[in-house]
């Protein structure tokens, strides 16, 4: 998948947003991406300082998670990520 199709996906997930509330990072475990998403997390880490995976949760949960259960990069996370919060959602309401 290339960067524009990312983009575009992205876009029309992103249109229909769940946010993820408190204490939702329990729900956060590895996931597979895109070489081109992967390029976009690294970037972003770069950006904020990181020089690997802030690991914050522990093994068991997303190495992308901070030590307080965020995100560090909720503006990149990869399309998987976007997608499952949303099917989650759905299925709960």
């Amino acid at each position: 998948m290339n960067l524009n199709a990312i983009k575009k996906l992205r876009t029309q997930l992103d249109k229909h947003r769940y946010k993820c509330k408190e204490n939702c990072w329990e729900c956060c475990t590895a996931v597979p991406t895109t070489e081109e998403e992967a390029k976009l997390i690294v970037k972003e880490l770069r950006r904020q300082g990181y020089k690997e995976p802030p690991r914050g949760k522990g093994e068991k949960y997303c190495e992308m998670l901070t030590p307080d259960g965020k995100c560090s990069v909720y503006n990149q996370r990869p399309i998987i990520c976007r997608a499952f919060s949303d099917i989650k959602y759905r299925i709960a309401r």
